[in-house]
């Protein structure tokens, strides 16, 4: 259930009911890779503590399987390549690391938005 959680928050930043999975993809996936870079290492890091404790998962999972380089370069592989997204064995590493993940509450969620705003406008 923990690993839904995981997408879940992934799932918020594309706004669930405004964009669907392919219009966020479009829209996240056509920035140049160094502004992609820089908006998700500032959001990751203005963010809680459990956004961070994801953000190492999802990009020791990643990086397990598809060799990348940080934070960044892992969750835009996951977010822009179906491949990486529908892995297996992506899938797998996330249910068993989301264990060690405590459940996000209200305010992570939250901080998680203020900081993605923040660093929208900011960078």
């Amino acid at each position: 259930m923990k690993a839904l959680e995981l997408l879940c928050l992934l799932a918020i930043i594309w706004g669930v009911e405004a964009f669907t999975k392919e219009e966020f993809q479009n829209f996240a996936c056509s920035f140049p890779s160094e502004f992609s870079h820089r908006l998700i290492d500032c959001t990751v890091g203005r963010s809680s503590t459990y956004v961070q404790k994801t953000g190492e998962l999802l990009d020791r999972c990643v990086d397990k399987f598809y060799e990348t380089e940080g934070q960044a370069e892992s969750f835009l592989l996951f977010l822009c390549r179906d491949d990486v997204f529908d892995s297996e064995d992506v899938h797998n590493c996330l249910q068993e690391g989301i264990e060690d993940v405590d459940d996000p509450t209200e305010e992570d969620l939250e901080m998680f938005i203020d900081a993605a705003k923040y660093c929208l406008i900011y960078g």
